[in-house]
Parts: structure tokens; C-alpha cells; sequence
């Protein structure tokens, strides 16, 4: 997904293809964690949004999914 899709999409759809992609491939890339940055800094995340990135947080911090620079 390139910056310009990123901006054509809404903020809790963003979240939701990006958190899709991360699980579906079991790593979480330097791309995709500027990406994630980038969507909680413009936007004005409700609690669904703030629920999915939790659950990704978990899953990197236990070693559910692995972190690649």
C-alpha cells in the first residue's frame, strides 16, 4: 500500500488491511511500523483501532510475531 492508498482509505480500514497483512505473514516490517506510525499520528484513532494495535503489540512483545528492520 503506497502513502497516496493510505490517505484515500479510512483510518479504521487502514488499521485493519495493515494488522491483516502483519498477522497473515507473521512479521511486522520497518515498513509496515512507519506505516502503523504514521496512520496513530494523523489520525484520531477510536477504540477498535486502539484494540487492534494492542493485540499487535502483544503479539510482537511474546514473540507471536517477529520484528524485521
Amino acid at each position: 500500500m503506497t502513502a497516496f492508498s493510505l490517505k484515500s482509505h479510512k483510518p479504521q480500514a487502514m488499521i485493519e488491511a495493515l494488522i491483516y497483512e502483519i498477522l497473515a505473514s507473521g512479521i511486522i516490517t520497518i515498513h509496515e511500523r512507519q506505516k502503523l506510525k504514521s496512520v496513530i499520528l494523523e489520525y484520531s484513532l477510536n477504540e477498535a483501532d486502539h484494540t487492534l494495535i494492542d493485540r499487535l503489540l502483544y503479539g510482537v512483545r511474546h514473540g507471536l510475531l517477529k520484528r524485521v528492520d
